[in-house]
């Protein structure tokens, strides 16, 4: 990939996590009573990496090709540009503070410009997660750290982290597609 598309990728996946985070936020506000209760930036990477990651095979995994920069950590799978982002602030419509995610919701016009079948990806993954359990969108940062720490994928990528005295470990899309353990 060139330097050009890569950047071009890039601002993709951040255009595309903003619209995750906003569909997320609508699915929140659906199920709670708790308004403009916050995300943490904790919580949007562990349920980034299970909307993307669940029912992903081999064959068929159109979420991991967009967001494909997972990595283990000490509190479960990230996904590094978008971390990066997180922390370099490189969003138009969501800032990040110490913990807090804030969504500014009259800059989310340019998601008119995300084509429309990323968008239906994203809203079907999540439509499934939804399936899957519709308080999930409600679990605590750590109830979630707890769920992806049950992915052998994670669990693999620490054990190859710790041999190499590093905190963390490339996870690909193969490794997830071929994790015996998927817990939810």
């Amino acid at each position: 990939m060139s330097l050009v598309q890569t950047l071009q990728h890039s601002q993709e996946k951040q255009r595309l996590f903003e619209y995750f985070v906003v569909q997320l936020d609508k699915w929140k506000m659906s199920v709670s009573n708790i308004s403009n209760a916050p995300f943490t930036k904790l919580q949007l990477q562990k349920l980034l990496f299970l909307t993307a990651a669940q029912d992903a095979t081999e064959q068929n995994h159109p979420m991991l090709d967009m967001f494909d920069r997972f990595y283990a950590l000490k509190y479960g799978p990230v996904e590094m540009d978008i971390y990066d982002a997180m922390t370099q602030g490189s969003f138009k419509a969501l800032y990040f503070g110490e913990r807090f995610c804030v969504i500014d919701k009259e800059k989310t016009g340019f998601f008119n410009s995300i084509p429309e079948d990323q968008k239906t990806m994203v809203d079907n993954a999540i439509c499934l997660l939804k399936k899957r359990n519709p308080a999930y969108i409600l679990k605590s940062p750590f109830e979630l750290v707890e769920i992806t720490h049950g992915w052998t994928v994670w669990q693999i990528a620490m054990i190859m982290a710790d041999m190499s005295n590093s905190k963390m470990e490339r996870m690909t899309t193969s490794d997830i597609c071929k994790s015996t353990q998927k817990i939810y």
